[in-house]
């Protein structure tokens, strides 16, 4: 699912979500933040083993709270 809306949201350019290097590798390079993450920190979805919090992240994600915006050129600034 992050796969598919990152690959959107950089029109193809990046095809799947680098979340260890998420500031670098999308915030950087693609301009893109990430809006109503449901968890402290960015995580591969694969890597959360409580099912609780992996299912936030699916609901997220399914119910358009968690997206990907370009960033503002105030945003860039900070």
């Amino acid at each position: 699912m992050l796969d598919a809306k990152i690959t959107g949201a950089t029109k193809g350019k990046h095809k799947s979500m680098a979340y260890k290097s998420f500031s670098g590798d999308m915030e950087d390079k693609f301009h893109l933040t990430i809006h109503g993450w449901p968890l402290d920190t960015i995580t591969n979805p694969s890597d959360i083993k409580n099912v609780p919090q992996l299912a936030k992240v699916h609901e997220a994600l399914k119910d358009g709270k968690c997206f990907f915006h370009k960033m503002t050129a105030a945003e860039l600034q900070c």
